[in-house]
């Protein structure tokens, strides 16, 4: 039986750097050629490289544009796992890298993930977790330049994760962003990613939300994008609106409860304190939500 897998490495040790004289194909070069070096021949013959960029905040140490790498998919038999494994780990050595995770999947469903750490010193087999979200959105090379794209999915995902909406904020989203091309030959970049229990981002939903408002900011000036979930797909500007629709309910709903607190205040049942101090939280809420709508 055979297995897939796809991970992504970068070419550039540490973090905090700038990569430094690496563009996003001399980057695939130098990470091609390690997977040459290191990958056992049968491996290798069915291995794909693509450009790629881990796209998270710069606030955490990545470069402006995406940490550049080369994204490595291809199908191994069960048996040839452990081969694959001791490959990734000469590429991490030859490359200078501190952790790879190896994601598996058979006849599309997800059959874990190895995550390789210590600079390839171990390695940790988890079991697929049910009910965690995988992403993915494509877009079309020519609307977008590949570093820039990513600058702008960096810059969305700090200003959303910044943000409270009806009184919740969002999660700080990351993803990879790979170059590639369809069977009629035309460029895209996939940006895909999974949501992440161990920082925090519990809610499958809020997780959904998170992801489609930083793809929306990122991408609303460019191109109309579908979101792809694991189990369906979110048209932005479909989502947008119900969202929209969502929001202004809830200002409806909250404009008949200040009424209520003017007649309670009115009448005497409220003390000025305690109506200065909703109204305070009132119009807190309310610029918040007139910023977003900027």
């Amino acid at each position: 039986m055979n297995i897939s897998y796809k991970m992504m490495l970068g070419v550039n040790p540490g973090y905090g750097h700038e990569n430094e004289n690496l563009t996003p194909e001399s980057a695939m070069k130098l990470g091609s050629a390690s997977a040459i070096r290191n990958f056992p021949g049968e491996i290798l013959q069915r291995a794909r490289m693509y450009r790629a960029a881990a796209i998270y905040s710069t606030d955490f140490g990545c470069p402006r544009g995406g940490e550049v790498g080369v994204q490595l998919e291809g199908e191994v038999s069960i048996d040839k796992m452990e081969e694959l494994i001791n490959g990734v780990k000469a590429m991490m050595a030859d490359l200078g890298q501190t952790t790879v995770t190896i994601e598996w999947e058979v006849v599309g469903h997800s059959f874990g993930s190895t995550y390789i750490c210590e600079g390839g010193k171990r390695a940790y087999y988890n079991a697929p977790t049910e009910g965690i979200e995988h992403f993915s959105v494509k877009i079309p090379e020519e609307v977008v330049e590949f570093r820039s794209l990513g600058a702008k999915l960096q810059s969305a995902m700090q200003e959303v994760s910044r943000k409270e909406v009806n009184g919740h904020g969002f999660y700080m989203t990351s993803g990879i962003l790979i170059q590639k091309v369809d069977a009629n030959g035309r460029k895209y970049y996939e940006y895909a990613g999974t949501q992440n229990p161990s920082y925090g981002q519990l809610d499958k939903e809020l997780y959904q939300e998170s992801v489609v408002r930083t793809v929306d900011t990122a991408l609303h000036e460019i191109t109309p994008s579908l979101v792809e979930f694991s189990e369906f797909g979110v048209a932005l500007e479909t989502y947008m609106e119900r969202e929209r629709e969502k929001e202004i309910a809830y200002d409806i709903e909250r404009d008949f409860e200040m009424e209520e607190k003017i007649e309670k205040y009115s009448l005497g049942l409220m003390t000025k304190e305690e109506f200065d101090e909703y109204k305070k939280g009132y119009n807190k809420r309310r610029n918040r939500e007139i910023e977003f709508e900027m």
